[in-house]
């Protein structure tokens, strides 16, 4: 991990838990009751006839550019001699791909299985990350 990573990684900690006692801060009063008074409501916008959920989009967007540079930071720092992060990464992918020829019972299926299944898997993952984050959610309305 080069330095501007590591300053990196410690800014976005310092902000995230700067924003985290913001949001504390101005929701700590709220009663739970009517924090989740909007919860379940959607935003849907009609196109037409095409019922569309912009924070669906706006979310696979982020996501979507956010695995995309993670990937081409990997990409881009790959050696022959693996470095530990090489090798961890590595090594997760040799997991799932272990899974995947476990499970599928048809070689020829294993290959194009796990690509799919691993999309999926880091799609979700880093979906769960953000919106982990404090401050990252769509506010139903009435």
């Amino acid at each position: 991990m080069s330095k501007g990573d590591k300053v990196f990684l410690g800014v976005f900690f310092v902000v995230y838990i700067v924003v985290w006692y913001f949001n504390y801060l101005s929701l700590k009063d709220i009663p739970p009751k009517e924090a989740f008074k909007s919860l379940g409501h959607r935003w849907i916008v009609e196109l037409g006839g095409l019922r569309i959920n912009p924070a669906t989009l706006i979310m696979s967007v982020f996501v979507i550019l956010t695995i995309m540079r993670l990937v081409m930071s990997i990409r881009k720092n790959m050696r022959l001699i693996p470095t530990r992060g090489q090798s961890f990464f590595e090594w997760i992918l040799e997991s799932f791909y272990k899974i995947v020829e476990d499970t599928v019972p048809d070689p020829r299926f294993v290959r194009p299985t796990f690509v799919v299944a691993t999309t999926l898997f880091l799609y979700i993952a880093t979906s769960n990350l953000i919106g982990s984050f404090p401050g990252v959610s769509f506010v139903g309305y009435e």
